[in-house]
């Protein structure tokens, strides 16, 4: 058997300095990455923060303008992050056996990829709200008195923002997926509190997403559209909910209120 030969200390030394120079490659990728997770939690703090102190009645177009400036920054720091991470972002997803940590650190990548479908669906959201909220808001301010109604304003920015909506819908969807890749056990508990209230939020944001899709039909932008109005007194319990008081009916046809009628329960027939 021929004789092994020793690495000589040249080799050796090169390969420490080798091992030693990706170990700190991989601490610096690290750190840079967690400044960025930090400044994307913030920015999600002060659009809580931001949504939490105005009320419906205190929305305005600077609000809007305001959490469009948090979003894009969001945006960008999802990104940086998924640039500056994605040489060890794999590494993570094998690190599930580690005890402790090990789903957690297994998350990482589901949870980077969810995040920018999250980010990506909001800002499609926000290309096709934005101009609703100019139709609404900014007549508002306006005050005039012989502008069309509330639906007839909203018809032609919903139409236009279609496409939108539609991309918000598969990066949503694209965003569940992810989130089913998550273990629901076994991560820390911060990140269980977390992954507990997006659960919590995400069916009401699928559900809204898909009804800015139909909403167009909704306010008769095929064809027009009748719906029977319904008062219940609830003091008064019924097996629908409430003894009838009275029953109307709306006609809705390319987003105008054309009828509206309102009768008492007794003269219906």
């Amino acid at each position: 058997m021929p004789a092994q030969h020793p690495r000589s200390p040249l080799v050796r030394r090169f390969v420490s300095i080798g091992v030693l120079a990706g170990l700190l490659l991989v601490l610096l990728i690290s750190v840079v990455a967690v400044q960025r997770g930090i400044s994307l939690k913030h920015r999600i703090d002060r659009v809580q923060a931001l949504v939490s102190g105005n009320g419906s009645s205190s929305l305005s177009i600077e609000m809007f303008g305001a959490l469009r400036r948090e979003l894009n920054g969001g945006i960008a720091d999802i990104r940086a992050l998924e640039a500056i991470a994605s040489p060890i972002l794999p590494v993570f997803g094998r690190l599930g056996g580690l005890p402790g940590i090990g789903p957690t650190l297994q998350a990482v990548p589901h949870l980077v990829a969810m995040g920018d479908h999250f980010l990506s669906a909001a800002d499609c959201l926000f290309d096709g709200l934005t101009p609703l909220a100019g139709a609404v808001l900014g007549n508002e301010q306006n005050g005039s008195q012989q502008s069309p109604g509330v639906t007839e304003r909203l018809l032609p920015p919903l139409l236009a923002a279609q496409p939108r909506f539609v991309e918000a819908q598969d990066f949503i969807e694209r965003a569940t997926a992810e989130r089913e890749q998550i273990p629901r056990v076994g991560v820390l508990p911060v990140l269980a509190r977390q992954l507990n209230r997006l659960d919590k939020y995400l069916p009401s944001l699928r559900s809204a997403s898909q009804l800015a899709t139909i909403a167009p039909i909704l306010l008769g932008a095929v064809r027009p559209m009748r719906y029977l109005l319904i008062a219940q007194n609830n003091d008064e319990l019924r097996p629908t909910g409430g003894f009838m008081t009275a029953i109307g009916q709306l006609m809705l046809d390319k987003g105008k209120i054309t009828s509206l009628t309102i009768q008492n329960s007794y003269s219906a027939d």
